[in-house]
């Protein structure tokens, strides 16, 4: 079985986590130095340090790499924590379909679980009103 930072490939695949987004292949510099300490926090302190944590800047700057790192990280140091990354366009669909096959118990239960949701682009719930609230609440 093939090993990488994050674990198995199946169990990196099942996450949505990237196993090369480390942080220690991250490139720190001035301007995101920060936005990378509270990243490490929250990897070391999930569900208390910075909960949740917005990382925002330009296209190419980062920010994906780094919210994946925060899994990895997490996924080394406690390897049976529940982590799921994934586009929040998907985590929009996935609360439509909830919605649509009358789910929903199942969708809350499925996120609640999780020791660690992170969500990229998290500018797509602008104007999705219930799903900013079904975020919030996950």
């Amino acid at each position: 079985n093939k090993k990488s930072a994050g674990g198995t490939l199946k169990e990196a695949k099942a996450s949505g986590l990237n196993p090369h987004f480390t942080f220690e292949s991250f490139v720190t510099g001035k301007a995101n130095q920060l936005a990378c300490a509270a990243a490490m926090q929250v990897a070391e302190n999930p569900g208390k340090a910075y909960n949740p944590l917005f990382i925002y800047g330009g296209v190419g700057l980062g920010k994906t790499h780094l919210i994946q790192a925060i899994g990895n990280h997490l996924k080394h140091i406690q390897p049976d924590a529940k982590i799921k990354y994934l586009h929040a366009e998907r985590y929009v669909s996935d609360v439509v379909k909830a919605y649509e096959n009358k789910s929903f118990d199942a969708f809350k239960k499925n996120y609640h679980s999780l020791d660690l949701l992170l969500i990229d682009d998290i500018q797509f719930f602008a104007k999705k009103n219930r799903t900013q609230e079904e975020f919030f609440y996950a």
